[in-house]
């Protein structure tokens, strides 16, 4: 059996401080996750909800504290990461082949956003929804263990969202772990991120309980989402 069969995906940030351009963006963060935990991360631009991301998939270090991730990660963010210059279908294959997946594999995750149409385009011609899109589809062919998405709603139609919340569920179901960041946004109720079989929101520094937090970077939020028994720990001194 394999590392990777025999053990399932977790994530640990201990304490965690970030300071950028001479400016704290992170402070005394700790979060916990396993398999089957979505981490809904909110907060308004600039209170560094990109920056935990980033931190995670190792693209950043931390000031202080502790990161450690067990799975192989994926990030979709702002960066497309897809040629411009080649077909749909050939710039995921090139991620595919560095990932170990499948053309199948590939082909499955362009079905599952929707991008069969567009598999013979040029990247350089696509939408800007039909570029998220892509980049989603990305993650999805990759078969990480952890899934980091930010703000990967933004730019998808109601049918691109929808396909989005299944994919989530679904990966997550299958003893995966994923993390996306997201803007408040009170229209979305009832998608992936309202159907789990649990959930804690924080709002800034106030737990649903009316337990205190400290305060976690500026205007920052989290919300846990397991679609199992896995439990999860957000907290800040």
């Amino acid at each position: 059996m394999s590392s990777r069969q025999a053990s399932l995906p977790s994530l640990s940030l201990e304490n965690v401080a970030v300071i950028r351009g001479n400016r704290l963006v992170l402070r005394d963060l700790t979060v916990t996750a396993r398999a089957g935990d979505i981490i809904w991360i909110r907060g308004a631009n600039g209170c560094g909800k990109s920056t935990l991301l980033r931190l995670v998939a190792g693209l950043l270090t931390v000031t202080s504290g502790a990161v450690k991730a067990e799975g192989r990660i994926a990030l979709a963010d702002e960066s497309l990461a897809l040629d411009a210059n080649v077909t749909v279908e050939h710039a995921l294959q090139f991620w595919a082949d560095m990932d170990g997946a499948s053309a199948s594999e590939r082909n499955a995750a362009l079905a599952d956003m929707d991008l069969q149409g567009l598999a013979k385009i040029p990247v350089r011609f696509l939408s800007t929804g039909q570029r998220k899109r892509a980049s989603i589809a990305r993650v999805l062919a990759s078969k990480a263990d952890i899934w980091l998405l930010d703000e990967p709603y933004n730019g998808l139609d109601s049918a691109s969202c929808a396909r989005l919340d299944q994919a989530i569920t679904s990966r997550a179901s299958s003893s995966a772990a994923c993390m996306a960041s997201e803007m408040p946004s009170p229209s979305r109720a009832g998608s992936a991120r309202g159907s789990p079989t649990r959930e804690v929101y924080f709002d800034n520094v106030k737990i649903s309980d009316d337990r205190r937090l400290g305060e976690v970077g500026s205007g920052f939020s989290l919300a846990m989402k397991t679609l199992d028994h896995t439990r999860i720990t957000i907290a800040a001194q």
